[in-house]
């Protein structure tokens, strides 16, 4: 039961990040020139990352480093992902574990604050900065 609750919270959140952080059709960008970093990360290598491609690559290294497969990560399991003070800020309910919904939290956090421009996607420059750089280790 807590599982599907965890799974249908962090869907009705990717449903509500990606609706609001879709950019309007006229003024989206057309594809950029992309880098390494942004690559390695970014499912379709299109030179920008959405927030719904940033919560599906952060669920996929959720479940790619959870090595006990206890559904939760501990502070082991992301010490080259997230610093102490980062794992406890993204541990709201202080248990010292991350559930799926904590960790897809802090990414959307991250992803929010890392784009200053507002326009719904990441590129290269923006993650190699700041708030950028905590959303690449996360999702690297």
């Amino acid at each position: 039961m807590n599982r599907i609750v965890s799974l249908s919270f962090v869907f009705a959140l990717v449903a509500t990040l990606i609706s609001a952080a879709t950019p309007v059709a006229a003024g989206h960008r057309a594809p950029v020139a992309s880098c390494p970093a942004l690559n390695a990360i970014d499912p379709d290598s299109d030179g920008r990352m959405t927030a719904g491609e940033a919560v599906k690559r952060g669920v996929h290294v959720f479940k790619a480093i959870n090595d006990d497969g206890d559904r939760t990560l501990e502070a082991d399991e992301t010490y080259t992902r997230l610093s102490p003070e980062a794992f406890a800020s993204a541990d709201r309910n202080k248990d010292g574990r991350l559930h799926m919904g904590e960790w897809v939290r802090r990414i959307v956090i991250l992803f929010r604050n890392a784009n200053p421009d507002r326009d719904g996607t990441i590129e290269c420059d923006e993650l190699s900065v700041g708030w950028g750089r905590g959303l690449h280790r996360m999702l690297r």
